[in-house]
């Protein structure tokens, strides 16, 4: 299968991957660092796409999109920048978004700033600006430069070093559990491992996590979820002392009338695609 369908946007490359048929057309937005997004989602909609129109669009720095082009990455940026290479593909609204980790901060954003474009946020363990900012409170700015240095650091070496991505293979490429989930043939695995080391030194992911608390104070302020949603939440650990993943993120669906389910993971999506496409497509069909 051909996953390379780069477009135009802003006299940049990026990529619009996009499959399948059906009324609603399901926008997967990938999380931070995952630096293969066609493939990291293809467990699961490969599953949704036997129903749904599916569009995996590539931010700049992600998978085949040009990279450490000095684009902003704002939220405004990067969701106008996601929006336009939609149209250019030719891809119109309304869309159903399906944003993973740190992509619900996009999420939240595009359909409360651009309503008539979103049916339904579909999210996958996603952040919300709650949980950014309360992260913010115990993470400095300070420190959080120093942590995303430090990891620049480490990733350089990966990057260059093939006993590095040996000893270290479990905690990086195989961390997401996607190269063992038998949704990619031998090629695949091969091409995903390559996107990886590729892109793991990228500008624009060391700058979208430099941006996390500005780009949940933007998102912050547009106010309460305009369109429905439903999320699976996992409980994963973050240094947090005052609060958890699990709490904001439960808080926020609480908050909004969102309906939510136990993810056993981060990566639920590589563990059991099937239980969240079956939920998903119930979902949908009640809109």
């Amino acid at each position: 299968m051909n996953y390379k369908n780069i477009v135009r946007v802003n006299g940049h490359g990026m990529n619009v991957f996009h499959t399948g048929s059906g009324a609603d057309t399901l926008v997967f937005l990938a999380g931070a660092a995952v630096t293969a997004p066609v493939l990291e989602y293809k467990p699961l909609w490969s599953r949704l796409s036997e129903t749904f129109r599916i569009a995996v669009p590539e931010k700049l720095g992600y998978g085949f999109s040009d990279s450490d082009t000095g684009s902003p990455r704002d939220v405004e940026t990067m969701v106008n920048q996601t929006r336009e290479a939609l149209l250019n593909a030719g891809i119109k609204p309304p869309y159903i978004l399906v944003p993973h980790s740190y992509s619900g901060t996009e999420a939240v954003y595009w359909a409360n700033t651009y309503t008539s474009e979103i049916k339904a946020i579909l999210g996958l363990d996603m952040v919300t600006p709650g949980f950014a900012l309360a992260q913010a409170e115990e993470l400095p700015e300070d420190k959080k430069r120093a942590m995303v240095e430090r990891n620049e650091k480490l990733y350089r070496k990966i990057s260059s070093s093939r006993l590095l991505q040996k000893l270290l293979r479990k905690q990086t490429v195989e961390a997401t559990g996607v190269l063992k989930s038998g949704a990619l043939d031998d090629e695949e695995k091969k091409l995903y491992c390559e996107l990886f080391y590729k892109n793991l030194c990228n500008g624009e992911i060391s700058s979208e996590q430099l941006l996390a608390t500005s780009n949940a104070e933007t998102a912050e302020k547009t106010g309460k979820l305009k369109v429905p949603a439903h999320m699976f939440i996992s409980d994963m650990k973050t240094p947090l002392k005052k609060t958890s993943w699990l709490a904001e993120n439960t808080a926020f669906a609480k908050e909004n009338g969102i309906s939510y389910e136990t993810a056993k993971s981060h990566f639920y999506y590589a563990e059991a695609p099937d239980i969240i496409a079956g939920v998903w497509r119930n979902f949908i069909k009640a809109l």
